[in-house]
């Protein structure tokens, strides 16, 4: 084998600089497509939790009235709290705060609302709220919508 047919054979087997920057800009274009994508999914299933965790707190309320005839039932607090104060339940990362207010004078009334967590993911996204009525609000930007 002379030297020639080496080299040939040597440099056949390796990418040009060409050919690299082609892939590099191929990888580019999917990746500017599925990242914003793949965030938007992992934005809507946080907003999902949210809504969920509001759900279950409402579940709670509409058990207790069903025995009190009255929403108001004992909060409490800590480790003795009935509802959570942020979303999602099950992670460790959270990215709404609930809130729950019973109307006072008869305590036949709640709202309870999920209001996303600046520092978060979901920052500037919806606020969700639900009543004793079932009606569902999102609101973002000062503008209320009647449905989740």
């Amino acid at each position: 084998m002379n030297n020639n047919q080496f080299r040939v054979s040597h440099y056949a087997a390796a990418f040009s600089l060409v050919e690299l920057m082609i892939v590099i800009v191929i990888i580019g274009i999917l990746s500017s497509i599925a990242i914003p994508k793949y965030q938007e999914h992992v934005r809507t299933a946080h907003r999902a939790e949210a809504q969920s965790a509001l759900l279950q707190m409402a579940a709670t309320l509409e058990k207790y009235r069903a025995g009190h005839s009255n929403y108001n039932m004992p909060i409490g607090s800590g480790d003795d709290a009935w509802f959570p104060n942020q979303a999602p339940l099950e992670s460790p990362t959270k990215f709404y705060t609930l809130s729950l207010t019973i109307d006072t004078t008869n305590n036949d009334a709640y709202s309870i609302s999920a209001t996303p967590i600046a520092s978060t993911a979901m920052n500037n996204d919806y606020t969700y709220a639900l009543d004793q009525t079932g009606l569902r609000k999102r609101t973002q930007n000062g503008v209320i919508e009647n449905t989740w």
